[in-house]
């Protein structure tokens, strides 16, 4: 940390990285402590460029999650007002699925299916 004190800003922050990386996770975690990494603004266009898209890909894949979460649970509560049977093993998988066209098409389709195995044929 003394040895990369002096430099310019963008070398500090390639070697504190470099040195980051090289440490073992207890060692990581120390330093990471001694540093306040939650704190700390990053001033490079290159390091905020980053951070900023991995915030926005992180923001996406939840959206997209609490979306399909979302359509799974209907589908339960539609297929359960219709009377459909599912066994847990489907009722699980269909909780855990979290491709949305595979939900909204066993949605639809379990506006009228007589069976869960009419809900889930393929196509």
């Amino acid at each position: 940390m003394q040895a990369v004190s002096g430099l310019r800003e963008e070398q500090t922050k390639l070697y504190l990285n470099l040195m980051l990386a090289a440490l073992d996770a207890a060692a990581r975690r120390a330093l990471e402590a001694l540093m306040d990494m939650d704190k700390y603004e990053y001033r490079s266009d290159f390091a905020r460029k980053y951070v900023a898209q991995g915030r926005a890909e992180g923001i996406a894949e939840g959206k997209a999650e609490g979306i399909a979460e979302g359509i799974a649970k209907a589908l339960l509560q539609l297929l359960a007002a219709r009377g459909v049977a599912l066994s847990e093993v489907q009722r699980a998988d269909m909780l855990a699925c979290r491709d949305i066209a595979s939900l909204e098409r066993w949605f639809a389709r379990a506006v009228t299916a007589q069976t869960i195995d009419d809900v889930l044929a393929k196509d």
